[in-house]
C-alpha cells in the first residue's frame, strides 16, 4: 500500500517538472526570489533581508511564492485528471481514499518546503556575509508557520479542484486563496513580538493553536472532497450533461 502511495506521489512530482513545463517551472522558482530581492533592495539593505523573514512579511512571502508557482498544477490536480480522462485509472489505485487525497497534496507541499528552504538559505547567507546577526530561532519558527500555512492553502486548492467541473473553474479561486497568506502576515505579528521579547507570550501559544487548527481543518476538507464516491458521482453527472448537450 505504501509502495502504491509512493508511486502516486512520484507521478505528481513528475507532473511538476514534466519535460514540456520544466523550463517554465524552474524559471518561476528562480525568478521569484530575484524579484523579491530586486524590489526590496532600494528600500531595505540586502543584509537586512534575513531579519524580515521572522516577521509577518516573511511568512507572507514563504507561503505566497511556492503557492503562486504551483497554483496551476494544484488547480488541475483533480479537475485535470477528469479532463484528460485519467481520473478513472487514478481512482483504481489500491489505496484508501485518504491516501489518494494526500497524494495530491503532499508532493506539492514538499516542493514548496524545498523552495522556502532555498529562499531562507539565500537570505541568511547574504546576512552572514554582511556580518549581520541571523535570528535562527525566528527563522525556524517562521518556516514552521509557513509550512502549516502552505499546507492549508494547497489542501484548499486541491479541494476546489475536486469540486470544480474544469481546471479553468478551479483557477478562478486562486486569487481568493492568495489572500490567505496576507491574513497570515497580519496574524504573525504577535509571534514576531514573542520571538524578540518573551518566551512565555500568550499570543504565540494562541497563534500556534489557531494555525494547527486551521491546518487540520483544511486536511479534513480535502479528505472529504477527494473521495471515490464523490468523484465518480461528479464524473457521471458531467457525462450526462455532455450527452444532453450533444443531443
Amino acid at each position: 500500500m505504501l509502495a502504491c502511495f509512493w508511486e502516486l506521489c512520484r507521478w505528481e512530482l513528475a507532473r511538476t517538472f514534466a519535460a514540456r513545463e520544466r523550463g517554465r517551472r524552474l524559471l518561476a522558482f528562480l525568478v521569484m526570489p530575484l524579484l523579491l530581492f530586486a524590489i526590496s533592495a532600494p528600500i531595505i539593505p540586502a543584509e537586512s533581508v534575513a531579519l524580515l523573514l521572522p516577521t509577518g512579511f516573511g511568512v507572507f512571502v514563504l507561503i505566497l511564492f511556492p503557492f503562486a508557482a504551483l497554483s496551476s498544477l494544484l488547480a488541475s490536480a483533480v479537475a485535470g485528471e477528469r479532463e484528460r480522462g485519467t481520473l478513472e485509472v487514478w481512482l483504481l489505485a489500491p489505496v484508501p481514499d485518504w491516501m489518494l487525497a494526500l497524494a495530491k497534496v503532499v508532493p506539492y507541499w514538499l516542493v514548496g518546503l524545498l523552495y522556502d528552504a532555498a529562499l531562507v538559505s539565500a537570505a541568511t547567507g547574504v546576512a552572514a556575509l554582511a556580518g549581520q546577526p541571523v535570528p535562527l530561532r525566528g527563522l525556524l519558527l517562521s518556516l514552521v508557520f509557513a509550512a502549516s500555512g502552505s499546507l492549508t492553502v494547497m489542501a484548499l486548492q486541491v479541494s476546489i479542484s475536486a469540486w470544480a467541473e474544469s481546471t479553468a473553474v478551479a483557477q478562478q479561486f486562486v486569487v481568493l486563496l492568495l489572500l490567505l497568506p496576507g491574513l497570515a502576515a497580519f496574524a504573525i505579528e504577535p509571534v514576531t513580538r514573542f520571538l524578540f521579547r518573551s518566551l512565555d507570550s500568550f499570543p504565540f501559544f494562541s497563534f500556534s493553536l489557531g494555525a494547527v487548527s486551521i491546518m487540520l481543518l483544511s486536511i479534513f476538507i480535502v479528505l472529504r472532497a477527494v473521495r471515490r464516491d464523490r468523484l465518480v458521482l461528479r464524473c457521471s453527472q458531467a457525462s450526462n450533461r455532455s450527452t444532453r448537450t450533444r443531443r
